[in-house]
């Protein structure tokens, strides 16, 4: 007598070996190129088999592709992502994720390796930040427009990432503009203010690097908006006292006072001569630097006419006062 037949459910050949296609460090989405983490690390990777399916997975870490010497190979079981934590991770060093995976089979794949994660634990560092687009101003004479510029911070590991800057009217205020990004260029133009006379502001600036560090703020040494023009004083003909009458016929002197600026300070005077009130017809405007005289030789004066001499002043950021003249001085060559 024989039984019935009995048979196996079967087995299947599998000698093809499972696939690791991506290894990511640092990100569950996305891998990064550096951490500013020492302890803790995020591990992702993805693998496939087409025949007898995945049966594990392993991961390890070192300081080379396919290096075990951080994290020893570890059994993830089909967990296709880990959390690392309790490392002690050595700054601007790179470490490496590998995963290898076998399947039902035993098939083991070739090891993947990541392309490194680096540590950077340490900030960018400033120095100094300067009002003005060159070297450092006191003042401005724009009350819409504000500048800045500022070396390269200093970061060595991961590099700069980008730049930040506010305004305010305290030293690291944000109350005009606040913090906003400048990609990674070193200097800012910033336009359509409203910013007062007399007001002093600040441009702080920080930056932060690749690996999310950032720096602490350096703040300008603050500029001045100064819109107003000098305070206009008088102009006397001669050097002395007024006077009303001269016999030269080629040289004209007159002498000023009273012109004055509270904020950045006048730099320069200017002066004409016309045979009008304010007139330049005789000498054009001419810079008279900060003297507060003026002898003009070489002219060419007509007897009988009366000439003015007008001044003006001119502040360190370009406002102008307005315009004195005297009252007048007329050529007399007739002798009695």
């Amino acid at each position: 007598n024989v039984s019935t037949i009995v048979t196996s459910d079967g087995i299947t050949i599998d000698t093809d070996v499972p696939t690791i296609s991506s290894v990511i460090e640092g990100s569950p989405t996305a891998d990064i190129d550096y951490q500013n983490s020492d302890t803790t690390l995020i591990i992702v990777w993805t693998g496939s088999d087409t025949a007898s399916g995945i049966a594990q997975y392993e991961y390890a870490l070192g300081t080379a592709a396919a290096a075990s010497n951080t994290v020893a190979w570890t059994n993830a079981g089909t967990s296709t992502a880990d959390t690392l934590t309790g490392l002690s991770l050595t700054e601007d060093s790179t470490y490496y994720l590998s995963a290898r995976a076998t399947d039902v089979a035993e098939n083991l794949s070739v090891v993947a390796s990541g392309d490194g994660i680096t540590i950077d634990l340490t900030a960018p560092v400033g120095t100094i930040v300067n009002d003005g687009t060159g070297d450092d101003i006191a003042y401005t004479g724009s009350d819409s427009t504000l500048s800045a510029v500022w070396p390269a911070f200093t970061e060595t590991v991961s590099g700069i990432s980008k730049y930040e800057y506010a305004i305010g009217t305290s030293s690291g205020g944000t109350a005009v503009v606040d913090w906003t990004n400048n990609t990674t260029d070193t200097s800012v133009t910033k336009a359509g203010l409203m910013l007062s006379n007399g007001t002093v502001y600040y441009i702080s600036v920080k930056a932060t690097d690749n690996a999310e560090n950032e720096s602490t703020t350096i703040t300008s040494n603050g500029v001045i908006v100064d819109t107003d023009g000098p305070i206009a004083g008088t102009v006397l003909d001669g050097l002395g006292t007024d006077i009303d009458w001269t016999n030269s016929t080629s040289v004209l002197t007159a002498t000023w006072s009273g012109f004055s600026d509270t904020l950045s300070g006048i730099q320069k005077y200017e002066y004409a001569i016309g045979t009008s009130s304010g007139g330049t017809a005789v000498v054009d405007w001419t810079n008279n630097t900060t003297d507060t005289s003026v002898t003009k030789t070489g002219l060419t004066l007509t007897n009988g006419t009366t000439y003015y001499l007008s001044v003006r002043a001119a502040d360190n950021v370009g406002n102008v006062s307005t315009i004195v003249t005297s009252d007048g001085i007329t050529i007399d060559t007739d002798v009695p």
